[in-house]
Protein backbone atom coordinates (compact mmCIF):
# COMPACT_ATOMS: atom_id res chain seq x y z
CA UNK A 1 0.00 0.00 0.00
CA UNK A 2 1.28 3.34 -0.48
CA UNK A 3 0.04 6.99 0.27
CA UNK A 4 -1.18 8.31 -2.47
CA UNK A 5 -4.61 9.53 -1.18
CA UNK A 6 -7.72 7.34 -2.81
CA UNK A 7 -9.33 9.06 -5.37
CA UNK A 8 -12.99 7.77 -4.66
CA UNK A 9 -14.77 5.90 -1.87
CA UNK A 10 -18.12 6.12 -0.98
CA UNK A 11 -20.23 6.56 2.04
CA UNK A 12 -19.39 3.11 4.47
CA UNK A 13 -15.56 2.16 2.24
CA UNK A 14 -13.69 1.26 5.13
CA UNK A 15 -9.69 2.45 4.40
CA UNK A 16 -6.60 2.13 6.33
CA UNK A 17 -4.64 5.54 6.97
CA UNK A 18 -1.32 6.66 8.47
CA UNK A 19 -2.41 9.37 11.34
CA UNK A 20 0.55 11.39 12.16
CA UNK A 21 1.69 11.64 15.73
CA UNK A 22 0.56 14.43 17.33
CA UNK A 23 3.57 16.82 18.51
CA UNK A 24 3.48 16.52 22.52
CA UNK A 25 5.46 20.44 22.75
CA UNK A 26 2.26 21.68 21.80
CA UNK A 27 1.12 20.12 25.57
CA UNK A 28 4.41 21.36 27.54
CA UNK A 29 3.60 25.04 26.46
CA UNK A 30 6.47 24.77 23.84
CA UNK A 31 4.28 24.76 20.61
CA UNK A 32 2.75 27.59 18.50
CA UNK A 33 -0.04 27.29 21.54
CA UNK A 34 1.57 28.30 24.55
CA UNK A 35 -1.44 27.31 26.40
CA UNK A 36 -1.79 25.34 29.93
CA UNK A 37 -2.75 22.08 27.44
CA UNK A 38 -3.15 18.14 29.21
CA UNK A 39 -2.09 15.72 26.57
CA UNK A 40 -5.94 13.81 25.51
CA UNK A 41 -6.50 10.47 27.43
CA UNK A 42 -7.51 9.46 24.14
CA UNK A 43 -5.05 10.19 20.91
CA UNK A 44 -5.99 8.24 16.81
CA UNK A 45 -2.09 8.19 15.92
CA UNK A 46 -0.27 5.54 13.64
CA UNK A 47 -1.87 3.27 11.22
CA UNK A 48 -5.66 2.41 11.65
CA UNK A 49 -8.40 1.46 9.71
CA UNK A 50 -12.00 3.98 9.19
CA UNK A 51 -15.18 3.84 7.93
CA UNK A 52 -15.75 6.84 5.43
CA UNK A 53 -18.51 8.80 6.71
CA UNK A 54 -19.66 10.81 2.98
CA UNK A 55 -18.84 9.80 -0.66
CA UNK A 56 -15.34 11.02 -2.14
CA UNK A 57 -17.37 14.03 -4.23
CA UNK A 58 -19.35 15.36 -1.51
CA UNK A 59 -19.87 19.02 -2.37
CA UNK A 60 -20.07 20.31 1.37
CA UNK A 61 -16.90 19.30 2.21
CA UNK A 62 -13.36 20.75 1.47
CA UNK A 63 -11.89 18.18 -1.40
CA UNK A 64 -8.79 17.67 0.93
CA UNK A 65 -10.45 16.53 3.85
CA UNK A 66 -12.59 13.33 4.99
CA UNK A 67 -15.16 12.60 7.89
CA UNK A 68 -14.03 9.27 9.22
CA UNK A 69 -15.30 7.39 11.90
CA UNK A 70 -12.11 4.89 13.59
CA UNK A 71 -12.66 0.97 13.58
CA UNK A 72 -11.30 -0.02 16.90
CA UNK A 73 -11.26 -2.76 18.94
CA UNK A 74 -12.51 -1.07 21.72
CA UNK A 75 -10.14 -3.25 24.57
CA UNK A 76 -10.19 -0.07 26.74
CA UNK A 77 -13.70 0.45 26.91
CA UNK A 78 -14.87 -3.25 27.04
CA UNK A 79 -12.32 -3.67 30.06
CA UNK A 80 -14.02 -0.25 31.95
CA UNK A 81 -17.40 -2.36 31.40
CA UNK A 82 -16.11 -5.35 32.67
CA UNK A 83 -14.84 -4.07 35.71
CA UNK A 84 -18.56 -1.68 36.27
CA UNK A 85 -20.62 -4.55 35.38
CA UNK A 86 -22.39 -2.96 32.36
CA UNK A 87 -22.25 -3.55 28.73
CA UNK A 88 -20.16 -1.85 26.13
CA UNK A 89 -21.38 1.83 25.78
CA UNK A 90 -23.58 1.97 22.43
CA UNK A 91 -21.57 4.17 20.96
CA UNK A 92 -19.55 0.99 20.22
CA UNK A 93 -21.10 -0.07 16.80
CA UNK A 94 -20.20 -4.21 16.58
CA UNK A 95 -18.75 -5.41 13.05
CA UNK A 96 -18.05 -9.09 12.95
CA UNK A 97 -15.18 -9.93 11.32
CA UNK A 98 -17.41 -12.82 10.27
CA UNK A 99 -19.16 -10.38 8.13
CA UNK A 100 -16.44 -8.27 7.36
CA UNK A 101 -13.62 -10.61 6.30
CA UNK A 102 -11.54 -7.87 5.44
CA UNK A 103 -11.25 -6.95 9.84
CA UNK A 104 -8.47 -8.31 11.33
CA UNK A 105 -10.50 -9.31 14.54
CA UNK A 106 -14.40 -8.44 15.46
CA UNK A 107 -14.05 -4.61 16.48
CA UNK A 108 -16.43 -1.79 16.59
CA UNK A 109 -17.06 1.47 14.47
CA UNK A 110 -16.73 4.27 17.00
CA UNK A 111 -19.66 6.81 16.78
CA UNK A 112 -18.25 9.08 19.16
CA UNK A 113 -15.11 9.67 18.02
CA UNK A 114 -15.44 10.91 14.29
CA UNK A 115 -13.43 12.93 13.12
CA UNK A 116 -11.91 15.40 10.04
CA UNK A 117 -9.01 13.95 8.61
CA UNK A 118 -6.26 14.38 5.54
CA UNK A 119 -6.74 12.40 2.58
CA UNK A 120 -3.12 12.62 1.89
CA UNK A 121 -3.44 10.41 5.75
CA UNK A 122 -5.40 7.60 3.63
CA UNK A 123 -3.72 4.34 1.62
CA UNK A 124 -4.53 3.77 -1.80
CA UNK A 125 -6.88 0.83 -1.08
CA UNK A 126 -10.33 0.42 -0.10
CA UNK A 127 -10.22 -2.64 2.20
CA UNK A 128 -13.73 -3.17 2.08
CA UNK A 129 -17.49 -2.03 2.53
CA UNK A 130 -19.89 -1.66 5.40
CA UNK A 131 -23.20 -2.85 4.92
CA UNK A 132 -26.13 0.09 4.53
CA UNK A 133 -27.89 -1.69 7.82
CA UNK A 134 -25.06 -1.63 9.81
CA UNK A 135 -24.21 1.97 8.90
CA UNK A 136 -27.79 2.97 9.39
CA UNK A 137 -27.05 1.77 12.53
CA UNK A 138 -24.05 3.92 13.03
CA UNK A 139 -26.47 7.10 12.06
CA UNK A 140 -28.83 6.02 14.89
CA UNK A 141 -26.31 6.18 17.34
CA UNK A 142 -24.83 9.34 15.77
CA UNK A 143 -28.19 11.07 15.98
CA UNK A 144 -28.11 9.79 19.93
CA UNK A 145 -24.69 10.71 20.62
CA UNK A 146 -25.19 14.22 19.08
CA UNK A 147 -28.55 15.22 20.34
CA UNK A 148 -30.11 15.45 17.05
CA UNK A 149 -32.92 13.63 17.56
CA UNK A 150 -35.16 16.71 18.49
CA UNK A 151 -34.26 17.87 14.77
CA UNK A 152 -34.30 14.97 12.84
CA UNK A 153 -37.72 14.73 14.56
CA UNK A 154 -38.99 17.94 12.99
CA UNK A 155 -37.34 17.56 10.05
CA UNK A 156 -39.17 14.63 9.10
CA UNK A 157 -42.21 16.09 10.40
CA UNK A 158 -41.58 18.86 7.94
CA UNK A 159 -41.16 16.36 4.89
CA UNK A 160 -44.22 14.24 5.81
CA UNK A 161 -46.26 17.20 5.31
CA UNK A 162 -44.03 18.59 2.36
CA UNK A 163 -44.00 15.31 0.64
CA UNK A 164 -47.39 13.52 1.51
CA UNK A 165 -49.54 16.07 2.84
CA UNK A 166 -49.88 14.18 6.51
CA UNK A 167 -49.73 16.29 9.66
CA UNK A 168 -50.48 15.78 13.18
CA UNK A 169 -54.20 17.41 12.25
CA UNK A 170 -54.76 14.68 9.39
CA UNK A 171 -53.05 11.89 11.63
CA UNK A 172 -55.29 12.17 14.06
CA UNK A 173 -58.48 11.92 11.85
CA UNK A 174 -57.16 8.97 10.87
CA UNK A 175 -57.22 7.29 13.80
CA UNK A 176 -60.71 8.14 14.93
Amino acid sequence: MSFIPVQTFVRGSVIKAKIPPIDDKVFEGKGKDTGNFKRPSFVIEGEHRFVMLHDSDQADIDSRWVLAAPITSASAEAKKALKEGRSILASYIPVERESYTFLEHDSYISSAQIFPMNRLWLYDVILGQISPEKMAEFDTQLIRNTGLMPTVLALAKILAVENYGIDEAAAGQENA
